[in-house]
């Protein structure tokens, strides 16, 4: 499985080519955040300190299934 991880969304369309990577993570939004995008899932998981959104999360992605799920705290 091909991965990456970047800082902000803003970055997202450097990596949006799904040869590059299967799953992208990013953060630093504080907002929950879950598509897929030509086969590759685009993750952020939020907050869990729940600071500039309306809740706190986390996600959980399953490396066999390759799905994410994102849950309240």
């Amino acid at each position: 499985m091909k991965r990456g991880i970047i800082s902000d969304s803003q970055d997202i369309n450097d990596y949006s080519d799904p040869s590059c990577v299967d799953l992208l993570v990013y953060g630093h939004t504080h907002r929950k955040h879950a598509e897929v995008r030509g086969g590759m899932l685009v993750l952020n998981s939020g907050t869990p300190s729940g600071i500039l959104s309306d809740g706190r999360t986390f996600a959980m992605y399953d490396t066999e299934t390759r799905k994410a799920v994102i849950s309240e705290l």
